[in-house]
C-alpha cells in the first residue's frame, strides 16, 4: 500500500526526541530485588532493582 508517511533514519528519530525532551537521567539503582520476571515456564527472564533516592 502506498502511504505519506515519511521513511525517517533511526537516529534522526533519537536526536528530534532528545532535542524536544533532553537526555534522560540514569537512576541510580540499588542491590535489592523488589520484583522478578518469570516465564511461564519458571525460567526467570529478569530482575527489578529498587531505585535509591
Amino acid at each position: 500500500k502506498k502511504t505519506d508517511l515519511p521513511v525517517v533514519d533511526i537516529e534522526d528519530l533519537k536526536r528530534k526526541a532528545l532535542s524536544l525532551v533532553g537526555k534522560t537521567i540514569e537512576p541510580k539503582l540499588g542491590d535489592e530485588v523488589i520484583a522478578v520476571v518469570e516465564y511461564r515456564t519458571g525460567e526467570i527472564l529478569d530482575s527489578v532493582f529498587r531505585v535509591l533516592k
